[in-house]
């Protein structure tokens, strides 16, 4: 059950998740990935279907957020989750790294006319 604390990270939060688990599995659901299609809604909710929800999370102004249930159990299965939310989104805002462009970058500067002169003792 949604707390209100949980509603209002969800409300306010970008890149939101609800943690569902059992023990030491979860499973992590994206709220706008799962409400994409009518498929994925599906696929995730037969992935959860016998786990428990544990908690959410959300990012608040940047920060990573989360709200747990107040229970033990879902404390101890939402430690993983926590870390494999902060993967997911370290992974989604990492720059794509860039084509190597250090060998054009010396083909033109070797095209650049020489522009210095001989000066100096002889």
């Amino acid at each position: 059950m949604l707390t209100a604390e949980m509603k209002r990270l969800l409300i306010t939060g970008t890149d939101r998740a609800l943690a569902f688990g059992r023990d030491e599995r979860f499973e992590l659901v994206f709220v706008e990935a799962a409400n994409a299609s009518e498929v994925v809604y599906r696929a995730c909710s037969e992935r959860v279907k016998n786990l428990d929800f544990i908690g959410a999370f959300a990012l608040v102004d940047g920060v990573a957020s989360c709200e747990c249930v107040d229970s033990l159990a879902a404390v101890t299965a939402m430690i993983p989750a926590a870390v494999a939310y902060c993967r997911c989104i370290a992974e989604k805002s990492e720059p794509a790294p860039k084509e190597d462009d250090g060998a054009d970058w010396l083909e033109r500067l070797y095209q650049l006319p020489d522009m210095r002169t001989e000066v100096g003792p002889a």
